[in-house]
C-alpha cells in the first residue's frame, strides 16, 4: 500500500466535515487559472491548501487515470443507419496506457513531430540547456516554467536567427528561419533519467536541410561557438532570476557557468531515435517514486499543476506548419472536428461502458472502435 492509499480514509474524511471537494476544486482552479502552482503565488492571493487537501486532489487524478479506457464516446452516423464508438483516452502521463514509452501520449507527440518533418531529408543538432542545482526547486510552478521557456527561446533566436529591423525595439531582434523543435524535461540523473530528482532541462532540435549541407562535418560546432552560448546563457539566467525574484543577489554571483550538451544528428535512424527519446513522457514508475520521496506539494505540482501543459513546442519555420488531426475512421473521407465538437454530420448520443455499446449496436458491422 503507498502513501496515497494509506490516506484513503482521512481523505473521505476531508469531504465528511465540510471541507468539500467542491471547495477544494475551486482552490484548485484558482490556483491554475493563475498559472501557478501551490506555492508563494498562492498564498499572496490567500489561497491555503493543506496537505490533505493537496494528497486527496491528486489521488483523485490517479484514480480518473485508472479509469482510462472504459467508456466510449458514441456517435450515430449522419445517415442516422449506424453507430461509431471512440474509446477514450485519459491522456495523463502516470496511466499505464497513456503514458510512458510507446503509450497514447508519446505516440501523439511523435506524430506531430513526424507530421511537421521528412527525416529521410533533414538532419539536426541536439541541444540540452541544464540549469544550475541551485535554481531546481524555483521550477516547480507552470508559470515560471513557461517563463524559463520563453527564455530559451530567446536565446535560440539570438544565436540560429537572423537579425531583422524594428523601428520601435531598442535593441536588435532576431527571427528564426529555421526549423526547431524543443521539449522540456523535468527529471534528470543516472545519467538519463531519475525520477527522485526535479532536474528541468530543455532538450532543442535545430532543423537543417541536407540539401545545404557539405558533408555531417558541417554540423559541428566549435568550442568557442558552445562557450559564447553559454556566457550568454548565464546573462539570461541572472536577468530571468532578478525579474522574477527566485534568487537572492548574492547567491546569482555565485552561479556557475551552465552546461550545455551538443551532440549531432545526421542519419534518418540518428534523427528517428532523437526525436522518440525527448518524446517520451513519464510513467507511472515516476509516480510510485513520488509517493516514498516528495512531499504533498511537489507530488501535488507533477500530477495536477501540470495538467495540460505542452512539453513539446515548435519554433521557427515548422511552427506554423499546417496540421490537423483528422477524424478519418469515422467515414470513408477526412471529417475536420473543430476542438469540443462533434464531427460534421455526426450527433453525439453520450458516453458508454463497454457493455452499454454492446446492447445498443446488434449489428456488429456497424461498430468502429478506435483506440
Amino acid at each position: 500500500m503507498n502513501e496515497i492509499e494509506s490516506q484513503d480514509g482521512e481523505a473521505q474524511g476531508i469531504v465528511e466535515k465540510g471541507i468539500g471537494h467542491q471547495d477544494v476544486e475551486k482552490d484548485r482552479l484558482a490556483v491554475e487559472v493563475a498559472g501557478t502552482s501551490v506555492g508563494a503565488d498562492a498564498k499572496l492571493k490567500g489561497i491555503n491548501l493543506s496537505d490533505w487537501d493537496l494528497d486527496y486532489l491528486v489521488k483523485n487524478e490517479v484514480h480518473k487515470a485508472s479509469m482510462c479506457s472504459a467508456k466510449y464516446k458514441v456517435f450515430e452516423t449522419p445517415d442516422g443507419q449506424g453507430h461509431r464508438c471512440i474509446l477514450m483516452r485519459c491522456s495523463r502521463w502516470f496511466c499505464t496506457t497513456c503514458g510512458g514509452k510507446g503509450g497514447v501520449i508519446h505516440g501523439k507527440r511523435m506524430e506531430s513531430v513526424f507530421n511537421r518533418l521528412d527525416i529521410e531529408s533533414v538532419a539536426m543538432g541536439q541541444y540540452v540547456f541544464t540549469l544550475p542545482p541551485q535554481l531546481w526547486p524555483h521550477l516547480q510552478n507552470k508559470h515560471i516554467l513557461n517563463l524559463y521557456y520563453g527564455m530559451i527561446h530567446n536565446l535560440i533566436e539570438r544565436f540560429f536567427g537572423e537579425p531583422k529591423v524594428c523601428s520601435k525595439s531598442k535593441g536588435p531582434k532576431y527571427r528564426l528561419n529555421k526549423g526547431v523543435i524543443a521539449y522540456i524535461h523535468l527529471m534528470g540523473g543516472k545519467p538519463y533519467f531519475d525520477p527522485e530528482k526535479f532536474k528541468p532541462h530543455v532538450n532543442v532540435h535545430i532543423i537543417e536541410k541536407k540539401s545545404e549541407l557539405k558533408s555531417p562535418a558541417d554540423l559541428d560546432f566549435s568550442h568557442a561557438s558552445m562557450d559564447e552560448i553559454r556566457k550568454t546563457y548565464l546573462r539570461y539566467l541572472i536577468k530571468f532570476c532578478e525579474k522574477h525574484s527566485l534568487l537572492p543577489q548574492d547567491e546569482l554571483s555565485g552561479l556557475p557557468l551552465p552546461k550545455i550538451l551538443y551532440e549531432p544528428k545526421y542519419t534518418p535512424y540518428q534523427v528517428f531515435q532523437a526525436i522518440r527519446y525527448m518524446t517520451r513522457p513519464m510513467d507511472i514508475n515516476t509516480l510510485d517514486t513520488m509517493m516514498g520521496k516528495w512531499n504533498s506539494q511537489q507530488r501535488y505540482f507533477l500530477v495536477c499543476g501540470m495538467k495540460r501543459y505542452r512539453y513539446t513546442r515548435f519554433w521557427g519555420r515548422i511552427s506554423d506548419t499546417k496540421y490537423r488531426e483528422y477524424l478519418s475512421y469515422l467515414t470513408d473521407g477526412p471529417i475536420i472536428a473543430p476542438k469540443g465538437k462533434e464531427p460534421l454530420g455526426y450527433k453525439f448520443l453520450g458516453y458508454m461502458t463497454e457493455k452499454e455499446v454492446e446492447n445498443l449496436l446488434q449489428d456488429k458491422s456497424s461498430f468502429a472502435a478506435v483506440s
